[in-house]
């Protein structure tokens, strides 16, 4: 079985969908992307979503803290590089979204492993 990158899920998701219902893949993509961020808004207040006909998905603690720590691995790598006075403008204009990205994820995770302790407190 061939696993996707969650990008292109989702096309392949849109496609199929618009193609199997005779509708204009923009529309799809409009009701996909509406889906996903319920999905995402749900799994942030509650640690865990169902979407039908997919299953049940949720944030597995030792996941979670496993994924912070690579997080912190690359940010640390990041800043090294747009620390350094030798990165190139165009790598440092590249980098500064890509730390925004990592920083996004970092205080999610420590989000919801706050919010799992308190629940246990």
């Amino acid at each position: 079985m061939t696993v996707l990158p969650a990008d292109k899920v989702k096309d392949v998701l849109v496609t199929k969908t618009a193609i199997k219902l005779l509708k204009p893949e923009n529309v799809v993509e409009a009701i996909v992307n509406f889906q996903f961020k319920d999905a995402i808004a749900h799994i942030r207040e509650t640690n865990e979503v169902e979407i039908s006909g997919f299953g049940k998905f949720y944030i597995s603690p030792a996941k979670a803290k496993r994924r912070l720590e690579r997080l912190y691995t690359s940010l640390n790598k990041v800043n090294e590089e747009l620390n350094n006075p030798t990165t190139p403008l165009e790598r440092i204009k590249a980098l500064s979204p890509k730390k925004e990205s990592i920083l996004q994820a970092i205080n999610f995770l420590k989000q919801k492993n706050d919010s799992r302790l308190e629940r246990t407190n």
